[in-house]
């Protein structure tokens, strides 16, 4: 397992390296420079001066931070307020991602984003609820056209909320070019915050970059806990690094707000050995293709099991954006001379706030009795092989009841692949495959197909599983043909075959059979599903179709009642069919 656990680091070990400019890779070069933004035509989304939960290109799952997490007090119902002139042009509903989401384009080419709204305002309240009616759905996509809800700097339109995949009540706040739909640092635009803290470093991490490198005499990683010493970094404890041949190195770091202890992202990094600058990063603005590459920014292995974000500082073979700057080092620091070099790192917030380490790496020369030349002979050798998976290039592999698909620039670095069949699970309908290691991140989804052998009356009821370590089931969108499950995932680990026959529970919360719901703004069920998960539900009155809202967090459905209903004994029916197409029913009479 340790030495699987370093694979989608780069070169891959074992592994001759390749040439970045491979055919395929997404290799941008520098940062666009001299960009200048509007810095007084954007008001605050809020009456308040602003503290910041999450800021911009902070790491998280998956995905770099594409905006503000602007605090709101742990409380919902914030004001929120249009930052400029302009036009509604987009609004989301949804029990996922922002939640109530609003878009606003602007005159000026900018577009700014609200989310994870509580509600909507006014005449953008009217108009989606009229939407959610017509299409008789809670969740919906709409673009209204530039003359539809035009709005002004400062109109009131929406409160803040929680919902979609927030976890905890604040507005998340993005702003956009309206042309190339990148986002961007709204810090360039003069949303300030208060900010005269410098980056705290945690931790250096150090790598042997391939088969012949050596780190303090041993092929794996060395952590070391950093802590301030005067004004700047040093070890925490006496220590040393030895370096035999190649590596490349990382930090553990966050910075904060003047004005809150919350930990948030750093703006830039860079690397010296000696005076050559070796890495270099800054996160301005970028696309939404290119946010998994903070999986790739990261040690993966060491963020999943202990949620640290050890910044990797060298770059990818592919799919590298335009965060990075191009140097010809790409990160790598050679000791293969002997030299004893020292290595210096800068990181910096936004405002210019600055922390330095320096510290001393010894080189140490192999020996001949330490070499390894059978590594290239290795190397060459699973080049040839069809298992070895070229990160630039589409690939297709075949094994026994198990195929796997993997998109160009499906990967970081060049892969391996490997499989393993292990036992069969009560209640699946295949083993368990492994597929290569779930520490190897993907940055698009590859295909999984897996042959199972189930009777004809549930093959309509199967689906792929992903497993954990403790072999909890996590059901992934699968497609059925000629006795073949196929999925698209987006990780890589355990994989089999179930069956899904049980259809959701549904439990009435505030709502029983003959009660006079006089008192309650709201009717409220609760609704699980035990595996493939809810995929469409249906609320009506006397048979009239009303909207009932999804909170998937506390697996809520509410309906508010905003119609005068009469004294009359009224008719409520739920419904709700999981993915696999079982459902369940609920139905009561009650007075209002």
């Amino acid at each position: 397992m340790a030495s699987d656990r370093f694979k989608h680091y780069l070169p891959t070990a074992y592994l001759p390296a390749k040439a970045l400019a491979t055919a395929g890779c997404l290799l941008l070069t520098g940062w666009v420079m001299g960009q200048t933004y509007p810095k007084d035509y954007f008001r605050l989304p809020v009456d308040t001066s602003i503290s910041l939960a999450g800021n911009f290109g902070e790491l998280r799952a998956n995905h770099y931070h594409s905006g503000f997490d602007i605090r709101t007090g742990n409380k919902e119902g914030m004001k929120i307020y249009a930052v400029a002139d302009g036009y509604v042009s987009r609004i989301k509903v949804g029990p996922f991602g922002y939640g109530k989401v609003l878009y606003i384009t602007h005159p000026n080419g900018y577009v700014s984003v609200y989310g994870h709204l509580r509600e909507f305002s006014g005449a953008i309240a009217t108009y989606v609820q009229k939407k959610q009616y017509e299409k008789e759905s809670f969740e919906v996509e709409l673009m209204p056209g530039a003359t539809e809800l035009t709005v002004k700097r400062s109109d009131l339109i929406a409160l803040s909320g929680n919902t979609g995949g927030s976890t905890g009540p604040h507005l998340h706040f993005e702003m956009r070019d309206a042309a190339t739909e990148e986002i961007i640092n709204p810090l360039h635009f003069g949303f300030g915050i208060k900010d005269k803290e410098a980056p705290t470093l945690v931790s250096l991490a150090v790598y042997p970059a391939d088969a012949q490198s050596l780190v303090n005499g041993k092929k794996e990683p060395k952590y070391i806990p950093l802590a301030k010493k005067g004004s700047k970094y040093a070890f925490k404890n006496p220590d040393s690094i030895r370096i035999q041949g190649k590596a490349w190195f990382g930090i553990e770091c966050f910075d904060r707000e003047s004005i809150s202890s919350g930990k948030n992202g750093v703006y830039s990094i860079e690397l010296f050995a000696d005076t050559q600058k070796i890495y270099a990063y800054k996160i301005d603005h970028f696309a939404f293709g290119e946010t998994r590459y903070a999986n790739r920014h990261v040690d993966y292995a060491i963020r999943r099991k202990s949620e640290k974000n050890i910044q990797i500082s060298s770059l990818a073979q592919c799919n590298v954006p335009a965060l990075y700057s191009m140097l010809p080092a790409k990160g790598i620091a050679d000791f293969s001379s002997g030299k004893t070099q020292k290595m210096k790192y800068v990181v910096k917030d936004f405002f210019g706030n600055s922390t330095e380490m320096t510290f001393e790496v010894k080189a140490t020369v192999a020996k001949a009795a330490d070499k390894n030349p059978s590594a290239d002979k290795l190397g060459k050798l699973l080049t040839d092989q069809e298992s070895l998976l070229p990160c630039s290039l589409a690939k297709t592999i075949n094994r026994s009841n198990l195929k796997l698909d993997f998109p160009a620039n499906c990967f970081y670095e060049d892969q391996v692949f490997d499989s393993r069949t292990g036992d069969t699970l009560r209640g699946a309908f295949c083993p368990v495959y492994t597929v290569m290691n779930d520490d190897i991140p993907l940055h698009v989804p590859c295909t999984i197909s897996i042959k199972a052998t189930v009777p004809e009356e549930l093959k309509s009821k199967a689906l792929i599983v992903s497993l954990d370590e403790k072999n909890r089931k996590y059901q992934e969108f699968t497609e059925q043909a000629d006795g073949w499950y196929t999925a698209k995932v987006k990780s890589l680990g355990k994989f089999t075959v179930v069956i899904d026959t049980t259809a959701p529970v549904i439990k009435p919360l505030n709502i029983a059979t003959g009660k006079n719901m006089k008192a309650e703004k709201m009717i409220t069920v609760k609704a699980t599903d035990n595996l493939s998960g809810i995929k469409v539900y249906r609320a009506t009155i006397d048979g009239k179709w009303v909207l009932m809202e999804y909170e998937p967090k506390k697996h809520l459905f509410f309906y508010t009642f905003t119609e005068v209903i009469s004294s009359d004994v009224h008719t409520f029916i739920f419904e709700v069919t999981d993915h696999k197409d079982n459902k369940a029913r609920y139905s009561t009479a009650f007075s209002k």
